[in-house]
């Protein structure tokens, strides 16, 4: 039988109603992943009051637990199926691997994504999105979420199974790691140098990239002063990848690392300081091309290089002249730092880059490549930490890192679904991915006369999601 829409309105969040002889009861609700099935299967809890069209809902005397929230006439709607028609194969996984906890895993990650929130807030972002209707019975209280986020650390297991379902193009470069602060007393964190130059105490995050699906694949958590060849070896063999490269910062090369690399059997790129002793700079002193072994063209730019053994140099010109332009202001404006015959010193250095590697097969143009997407990948994860505040964190046990790092995967991979799709088609240059979830959160579902309706859509925001696969009428 139908339930009447005066009995509908009273329902809550993590209920259901029942019609039992004429009689309308209010019960407890959850779902379960059923692995038979291959779906999320409902389950009826207790029962917890009754409604009345006199009175509305009478709460059962015996009962405390439910929380009753004031009606929310209009939810995000945009963001919410954007969310669902790019992570859709996601979804299915993290409800395959996380049956307890994956509405709260995507729920999160939601808000961790479009709000930047802390656990606190991700109620309130949960009861202003769509995705209270969509996931009713989800259990996102702050008290709860916290629990729920310690539990998921514990499931690492899980976590390396969800990283194996996540489909790849085999393009894969693995990352040597980078720094997010903790000074809460997990004890991953430790005091380490990082790239800002200082010793904080710090968590070290090592990520494996799909290059050519511009995603990721894996990440894992080291102590704050750690940064050896065997946490790669040991993460390559949890990840279940072999054919990863990796491509470490300018500080990591050492002649020691180098021998345990190659010991180890794995492939790496590593630049190098332009003070190093291994670049042999004698070919741009003065520069005559005629001693370079070659060029190509990389982003409409002439990239020339020599090779010397494992180490190539490469010459970007239009990087060259710009770097000239730059230390010859600063003459100008820092004279007491900056000097012409410094200037004559190092200027050719300028536009400059070297890398050592043993990908003995790979074209130098193959080389800058990979290197580059190094710096992309950086740039990307600079700007999602950016956007995301994940530049930090103040969980205060291993557990806690681990399940919250995992929210921020999921987070990060949308992200990443949203960057790959403006990069296909040929957007990048008109929007951000910011610009994209703004445009789409602007989106709302209104809730009039008991039934919803999608608000107002501007054609360019209609056709910009048209672009991804999720058209909104």
């Amino acid at each position: 039988m139908t339930i009447p829409n005066w009995v509908k309105k009273h329902r809550q969040p993590k209920t259901e109603i029942k019609d039992i002889g004429g009689r309308y009861y209010v019960y407890e609700v959850s779902s379960v992943w059923d692995a038979d099935k291959k779906q999320t299967r409902k389950v009826s809890g207790k029962i917890i009051g009754k409604i009345t069209k006199e009175s509305g809902f009478i709460k059962r005397e015996s009962y405390n637990m439910l929380k009753v929230r004031l009606p929310v006439s209009s939810k995000e709607y945009g963001a919410t199926i954007l969310f669902k028609a790019l992570m859709g194969d996601s979804i299915e996984q993290l409800a395959k691997f996380f049956p307890e906890e994956w509405q709260q895993i995507i729920i999160s990650a939601y808000a961790r994504l479009l709000h930047q929130s802390p656990l606190k807030n991700i109620e309130l972002h949960y009861e202003h999105s769509y995705f209270s209707e969509e996931y009713p019975t989800a259990s996102v209280e702050s008290k709860v979420i916290g629990s729920t986020i310690q539990l998921l650390g514990k499931k690492r297991e899980q976590i390396r199974r969800y990283f194996k379902s996540i489909k790849n193009q085999g393009e894969f470069v693995l990352i040597d790691g980078t720094h997010i602060l903790n000074s809460s007393g997990a004890e991953l964190s430790e005091v380490g140098y990082n790239s800002k130059h200082s010793f904080r105490p710090q968590i070290n995050l090592l990520y494996i990239f799909d290059k050519k699906g511009q995603s990721p694949l894996y990440y894992r958590l080291l102590p704050g002063n750690i940064r050896e060849v065997k946490s790669f070896q040991l993460s390559l063999k949890e990840s279940g990848l072999s054919k990863a490269v990796i491509i470490a910062d300018k500080g990591f090369y050492s002649k020691a690392n180098i021998q345990e690399l190659e010991d180890s059997n794995l492939f790496y790129i590593i630049p190098l300081q332009r003070s190093s002793s291994l670049i042999n700079y004698q070919p741009l002193q003065p520069l005559d091309k005629k001693k370079l072994s070659g060029y190509f063209t990389y982003a409409k730019r002439t990239i020339w290089y020599y090779q010397e053994g494992k180490v190539t140099l490469f010459l970007d010109e239009e990087l060259r002249l710009a770097e000239e332009r730059d230390y010859l202001s600063r003459i100008e404006s820092h004279p007491e730092k900056y000097t012409l015959e410094l200037f004559h010193e190092k200027q050719h250095v300028f536009g400059t880059m070297a890398i050592i590697s043993n990908l003995a097969k790979s074209t130098p143009e193959i080389l800058y490549n990979q290197c580059k997407s190094r710096c992309a990948i950086e740039q990307l994860f600079d700007s999602f930490k950016n956007l995301l505040e994940a530049d930090r964190t103040y969980m205060r046990t291993d557990d806690g890192l681990e399940g919250w790092m995992f929210v921020n995967f999921i987070a990060l991979s949308w992200y990443y679904k949203i960057y790959a799709q403006l990069l296909e088609k040929k957007l990048l240059s008109k929007f951000s991915v910011n610009d994209v979830l703004q445009r789409a959160s602007k989106i709302k579902k209104l809730h009039i006369n008991d039934e919803w309706y999608t608000s107002e859509i501007t054609a360019k925001t209609q056709k910009l999601l048209a672009s991804f696969g999720c058209p909104v009428t």
